[in-house]
């Protein structure tokens, strides 16, 4: 019986557990929303439905009526706002209901905007005093707030519902300001979500609530939120039920009483069944993928598959603690069938009062065949026959579960004292594969929190209906305790860096409905004031009805690779610095010739874009006559670490002229050559320009000598006339100057007059003329 009692009482909070972390979900998607207002200058309704209909609230969100906007609109303001809206497409919109208010909260969005929500639109919840009451709580606290029990306007008469609303302010700036009167001044409207309940409720444990009658009141029994099943209220309290629980649920400023009831299949049983051949499969498929991770942690550099074998692994595990639970269940929905020991699958074995057996059932001759010989002395009982005297005698009381192993079998043996016949009852289950399963769970998961230490990646599990789970590593990646940090959605979102808070909040709402977001590298500020990066991964789990059942992720802390990654960037954009401030051209060549990294002066020379140049081997800008040449070098440069040639090359304007020098130098990817080429082209012929200018100065100066030579041939005493001014030569014939010059030397002579003969002439022609006269 207790056992029974503590079954209703973990189902009880299993839902209550549930019913919280669905709140938790609906404020999340309020915060989301938020996130958006918080992210634009304005937010359009264009720009809101778009938003709220990829988040798919009809799948994903049970009893979310829509999600919406309400403005503060001033009495100043009121008539330009009506305007505006009515300028829209909205001729006949008003603030209802009428008259004249300190302020109003008008409804401007809520999506889907069908003919349910039109209902409620321009209405100025402010007006409703419940309403009002969760406004100003979330107002003035900056945090999301439940109002309490109302009729939603967008009821009908038909198939009516209680209702409550969640609010979340909308401040200026997007933060919210320190003091509740600096919040009053900020505000700017309210994000919010209408409930109906019972659709609140739809989906919510199914399975669990068939064993439980659940009531939900708003703060006490005068305000029922929620009944579940078809029974009335009176025949409800009149029923005297096995088992009840009550527990208060407090959650954004209201209190809601939760009265458990066991329900009359609570008592009913199930056949076991066979047992579920994916708990084999799933232990293979984990072990399979821890082999993957255990080697995957070698490198670093493979960090990405790390994480996804990691996320695959923790859904392995889920599946395998899911399997393990299902075994147990099946287990206890056995021991129902105790009023029918024949029929029972199980072993049923009975003793008298004077410990003797006086039953067994087909099941128990079966798998025992020498019990009834043995009795006492099996070693299914031996061990637990002086527990199972003790409770005979009335030294214990209730009932007694022991194991027994047999072989490499283990089996339960749940042991009772049916006083009214004084027998002792023995119902047993075989529970290896149980146990094979709880230590293969035990020693994977070991193997897994070991991985992922070493790898530096944790875990999670999240999900509408329980508690976030984390892993031991993801709590040392974000720096806090389990036995202090209680993992839930706004407090993992308070760790995170606020300017990736929205990125963050956008990511996790496209997971939850069910399109698979790209991994998010994200900021956390750590409990010790120091900024890490994490880089997240997570993918949605859909049931057949493609509906949310929960999020696996993983969160590895990327902190050194960014800083490492930040480092090559900052070297890389000092090397890129460096070669754009070289005065020649630079290239960097793979050891076929290929161009990996070059700068814009080779670009701008040859005319090429990058992609051409990627294309291009250096070979093909060489001037055909020299490619030989180079080519050499360019084996030389890696056989011998660096070559210097003079090469033409084929420029855009043409042919220049170049000096190329090439280093070798070896890198993790293999060896490269690393070049500059200086242009030559004005040098080269400023050299040869010389060179002919050499050569003809040269060629003048030896004209220059043979003249001098000849010249050297007059010097010396000449014997002259004095008075007809003839020369002797040295064989003694005497001659003119001109003849004689002409005969020794090579000068060649022009006949003309001097300025003095010329005068004198001149003279002596006209005195000649007066003489004739």
């Amino acid at each position: 019986m207790e056992r029974a009692n503590d079954r209703f009482i973990f189902r009880a909070k299993t839902i209550e557990s549930a019913l919280r972390e669905r709140l938790y979900a609906c404020e999340f998607l309020l915060q989301s929303g938020a996130g958006l207002f918080a992210g634009s200058e304005e937010v359009t309704r264009t720009q809101w439905r778009t938003y709220v209909t990829a988040l798919q609230i009809d799948q994903h969100y049970p009893g979310v009526q829509g999600l919406g906007f309400a403005k503060i609109i001033l009495p100043s303001e009121k008539q330009t706002h009506i305007r505006q809206i009515r300028e829209e497409g909205f001729p006949n919109y008003e603030i209802q209901p009428a008259g004249e208010r300190p302020e109003y909260t008008s409804i401007l969005f809520l999506e889907p905007f069908d003919w349910r929500n039109q209902r409620a639109f321009g209405y100025d919840m402010f007006s409703e005093p419940t309403r009002k009451e969760a406004m100003e709580m979330a107002r003035d606290t900056g945090s999301a707030a439940l109002s309490g029990k109302v009729s939603l306007l967008q009821e009908t008469e038909k198939d009516v519902q209680a209702g409550f609303l969640m609010y979340l302010p909308v401040y200026r700036n997007g933060e919210a300001p320190a003091t509740p009167e600096q919040r009053r001044e900020a505000l700017t409207g309210y994000i919010y979500s209408p409930f109906r309940m019972n659709d609140f409720m739809q989906g919510l444990l199914i399975e669990k609530l068939e064993y439980v009658e659940l009531q939900i009141f708003d703060g006490d029994k005068e305000a029922l939120l929620y009944p579940s099943g078809s029974m009335d209220a009176l025949s409800h309290y009149s029923h005297v039920h096995f088992a009840t629980y009550q527990s208060i649920l407090e959650f954004a400023g209201r209190h809601w009483l939760l009265e458990f009831k066991s329900s009359p299949y609570f008592e009913e049983t199930i056949d076991p069944g066979q047992v579920n051949s994916l708990l084999l499969l799933g232990i293979i498929i984990s072990l399979l993928l821890f082999a993957g991770v255990w080697s995957l942690t070698k490198s670093r550099d493979q960090a990405l598959s790390l994480a996804n074998m990691t996320l695959d692994l923790e859904k392995a595990n889920l599946e395998l603690r899911r399997e393990i639970e299902e075994r147990k269940q099946a287990e206890e929905k056995i021991l129902h069938l105790a009023s029918f020991p024949r029929l029972n699958p199980n072993p049923v074995i009975e003793l008298d009062s004077a410990g003797e057996i006086s039953f067994l059932n087909p099941a128990t001759e079966r798998m025992f065949p020498g019990l009834g010989t043995m009795g006492q002395s099996h070693p299914l009982l031996h061990d637990s026959m002086e527990m199972i005297a003790d409770l005979r005698q009335g030294k214990k009381q209730g009932g007694i579960i022991t194991e027994s192993t047999i072989d490499e079998a283990t089996f339960e043996l749940h042991i009772s004292h049916v006083q009214d016949v004084n027998r002792i009852r023995i119902y047993v289950v075989d529970i290896t594969k149980r146990k094979q399963g709880e230590d293969e769970l035990r020693e994977k998961e070991l193997l897994l929190s070991e991985s992922q230490r070493l790898g530096h990646i944790g875990s999670f599990l999240f999900n509408m209906t329980g508690p976030i789970q984390w892993s031991d590593e993801l709590y040392r990646i974000y720096g806090v305790s389990p036995d202090t940090f209680i993992p839930t959605v706004e407090s993992f979102l308070s760790m995170i860096h606020p300017d990736d808070r929205t990125s963050m909040e956008i990511w996790i709402a496209a997971c939850v409905a069910g399109k698979k977001p790209n991994a998010l590298d994200f900021r956390i500020n750590m409990p010790d004031g120091t900024i890490r990066f994490i880089r997240g991964d997570g993918e949605a789990v859909l049931d057949e009805h493609n509906r949310f059942l929960y999020l696996a992720g993983t969160g590895q802390d990327i902190t050194e690779s960014k800083q490492a990654e930040q480092t090559t960037i900052d070297e890389r954009n000092f090397s890129n610095t460096l070669i754009a401030s070289q005065p020649d051209i630079f290239y960097v060549l793979d050891p076929t010739g290929r161009f990996i990294r070059w700068n814009d002066k080779l670009k701008d020379m040859l005319g090429y874009s990058d992609s051409q140049i990627a294309a291009t081997n250096a070979l093909d800008i060489i001037h055909e006559a020299d490619r030989l040449v180079v080519a050499q070098k360019t084996q030389e440069t890696f056989e011998q670490g660096t070559a210097t040639n003079v090469a033409r090359l084929v420029t855009k304007t043409g042919i220049r002229d170049f000096i190329l020098t090439a280093t070798r130098v070896d890198t993790a990817k293999g060896p490269i050559a690393i070049g500059v080429g200086t242009d030559i082209t004005e040098r080269k012929q400023a050299e040869e320009e010389l060179q002919r200018y050499s050569a003809e100065l040269e060629r003048k100066n030896q004209e220059l000598q043979e003249a001098l030579a000849k010249v050297k041939q007059l010097t010396g005493m000449l014997p002259i006339c004095a008075s007809c001014k003839k020369i002797r030569d040295d064989k003694g014939y005497w001659s003119g100057v001109e003849t004689y010059v002409s005969k020794h030397t090579d000068a060649v002579f022009s006949h003309g007059l001097c300025p003095e003969c010329e005068k004198k002439g001149n003279e002596d022609l006209e005195n000649l003329i007066r003489e004739n006269k």
